[in-house]
């Protein structure tokens, strides 16, 4: 993506950030910049080059008050995509967007328009002890993820596989909001005062990776990011090690910067680009 594609992109997500900051300041809501925005923050002072999106977690109690509180707080110029808000939305996790604009991604199903994002990742609790409780109950989510996905998100051709196919077909016969429960109640199976970790079941990275202790995260503190201040967990070199190992601060091999790599965007001022065609 051209630097001023890119630096369109920032301007937009950044305003989906400030408004979230918002709203959370205003309604006493607990978040924290996380994986590559938090990784980003540190090693680059905003984003990192490469990505294109800005990733950010709530504990569960906080996550669930956002969910609630957005239909009223969030500006005219933004909405929340949410299983309880788009019937079609399949993620684990919410989204902030704005109004208008389009961010289409190759995995996704060319009827589904999604605007410029920012990922809000709920974080439920798990006692150390659990550890390998929670994988088994990762494994359960990421199937009951792909139901949905294949649901909302692909189209038939789109699965190469004989198997995919199949699973394709036999989603359109199981009503979502079955799933969607189901895939809740796993997520908050251990969520008690007593456990002493959080779990962040929607990531991409290990249940290993993605485990930490919350005394950790508070308190929590602000740090730079592009030209603005977003909130952080207090020991950032703990979890940054967690999730990337002790050399975060060094940058990856070129085959292993990769984005969301976009067919098309329109932005929040109208202009649209695409990408098919800058290739």
């Amino acid at each position: 993506m051209e630097k001023k594609y890119k630096d369109k992109l920032i301007f937009d997500e950044l305003m989906i950030m400030d408004e979230i900051d918002r709203v959370c300041t205003e309604e006493n809501i607990e978040y924290f910049l996380t994986a590559g925005s938090l990784l980003g923050a540190v090693r680059h002072g905003g984003m990192i080059p490469w990505d294109d999106d800005i990733d950010i977690a709530m504990p569960r109690n906080d996550f669930e008050k956002f969910i609630n509180e957005a239909y009223k707080k969030l500006g005219d110029k933004f909405y929340l995509d949410y299983s309880n808000t788009n019937k079609k939305y399949f993620k684990s996790f919410a989204k902030v967007r704005i109004k208008g604009t389009i961010f289409r991604e190759p995995i996704i199903a060319e009827n589904i328009e999604w605007g410029i994002w920012i990922d809000i990742f709920p974080l439920d609790n798990i006692s150390s002890k659990d550890i390998d409780k929670a994988k088994r109950n990762k494994e359960k989510i990421k199937f009951l993820n792909l139901i949905l996905e294949k649901k909302y998100a692909y189209g038939f051709n789109a699965n190469k596989r004989l198997r995919s196919k199949i699973l394709y077909i036999v989603s359109k016969f199981i009503p979502a909001k079955i799933v969607i429960e189901r895939r809740n109640k796993l997520m908050k199976k251990y969520n008690n005062d007593a456990n002493d970790f959080y779990v962040n079941y929607g990531s991409q990275y290990f249940v290993e990776k993605q485990t930490h202790e919350i005394a950790k995260y508070y308190p929590t503190e602000y740090i730079k990011f592009e030209n603005k201040k977003y909130k952080v967990p207090h020991d950032i070199d703990y979890v940054l090690k967690k999730i990337y190992g002790k050399k975060y601060m060094e940058l990856p091999p070129i085959e292993k910067r990769v984005s969301h790599d976009p067919l098309f965007i329109k932005f929040s001022d109208g202009e649209c680009v695409d990408f098919n065609k800058e290739k």
